[in-house]
């Protein structure tokens, strides 16, 4: 073909129609991604339908459908940093799920800063999705009911009113709480991340709350806020050592512990007997440490996809029963026994 020819015109729901000598409408039900609507061709139709559209590389027009139907079938999903692993994995999660339910997601950071969550979310309306999710939400704020008529669902993070769609990160401190003190460590220090997220305050909280009660003590002025960074623990390391030596310190999330290895490690501090660490997130290289750290694990995928099935049967009119992931500890050398001071 001369290089100055144009490409044919890709295949339409018209050249499917014609090629089986069918209605253009049963060849667009045959293709449907509700299966109601696909419910109404015969199954040999369909099969036969998709056959051909795959074998002449028939490709949907997403946009004239959802002229047609006024549906766009879209997410729009806001995050603080598609750069941090955690938020990586749960959107994963929620597009592969929703790809599987016939929906596309598009995805953008706000930097956690909410004027470029406003800006993010009228250019999502633009773009015509159904729902928007956004995972930045900061304690106290109100919910965003909607944007023009679309739904605004808070996910990961909650605001004024808890939600269910994220972790239990509240059990998650419990269970660093009696592991801690079954090792021995009876007095800690907090690194809880930045004080306006939920995510933060529900693993200081049931850390501290569960410690306490269980005869642990932890100075007020040993919790200490940070931001989700290795710089952010060791900065908050040092202002507890300026206090003294707690046996353990507990972090809101594993970069935060990196931080205050770097710390242990200048001051020739022993971890794991004379300083237990704990983490949160269980990052895969927690276990690959030169001394491996114990961290709360939890299926951050599984949270995504739980997100995109609920939401969609939420926009669909349907009830689902959906399983939220339960965090666990995952015990390792950062944590092995305090034997004090040497």
């Amino acid at each position: 073909m001369p290089a100055d020819q144009p490409d044919e015109d890709p295949p339409t729901l018209a050249t499917l129609a014609r090629r089986l000598g069918v209605h253009v409408s049963t060849v667009s039900r045959a293709l449907s991604n509700d299966p109601g609507v696909r419910g109404t061709v015969s199954p040999a139709t369909v099969a036969r339908i998709r056959a051909v559209a795959t074998e002449i590389g028939y490709v949907p027009n997403r946009f004239g459908a959802s002229l047609r139907t006024g549906r766009s079938r879209a997410l729009g999903v806001l995050v603080p940093h598609t750069s941090e692993f955690v938020v990586g994995a749960i959107y994963e999660g929620l597009d592969t799920a929703a790809a599987e339910l016939g929906y596309a997601t598009f995805v953008a950071n706000t930097f956690d800063d909410p004027r470029v969550r406003s800006v993010r979310m009228a250019h999502l309306r633009q773009w015509g999705v159904e729902a928007i999710l956004y995972a930045d939400a900061r304690l106290g704020e109100d919910e965003l009911p909607t944007v023009g008529r679309i739904p605004c669902v808070p996910i990961v993070r909650y605001g004024a009113a808890r939600h269910r769609l994220h972790a239990d990160d509240r059990e998650g401190g419990r269970q660093v709480a009696r592991h801690l003190l079954e090792r021995g460590y009876r007095d800690a220090a907090v690194i809880t991340g930045p004080r306006y997220a939920s995510t933060s305050h529900e693993r200081a909280v049931g850390f501290l709350e569960e410690y306490r009660s269980l005869g642990g003590h932890v100075d007020p002025g040993l919790v200490v806020d940070s931001t989700f960074e290795v710089s952010g623990g060791r900065r908050a390391t040092m202002t507890i050592l300026e206090r003294g030596l707690p046996s353990a310190i507990v972090t809101g999330h594993d970069l935060l512990a990196l931080g205050v290895y770097g710390v242990a490690r200048e001051h020739d501090i022993d971890i794991g007997s004379q300083l237990g660490i704990v983490g949160y997130n269980d990052l895969e290289l927690s276990a690959q440490l030169p001394v491996p750290l114990t961290s709360v694990r939890w299926d951050f995928h599984a949270l995504g996809r739980a997100i995109a099935i609920e939401t969609i049967a939420s926009l669909e009119g349907r009830q689902v029963q959906i399983d939220i992931p339960t965090p666990h500890l995952v015990a390792r050398a950062s944590t092995c026994g305090w034997s004090g001071s040497s």
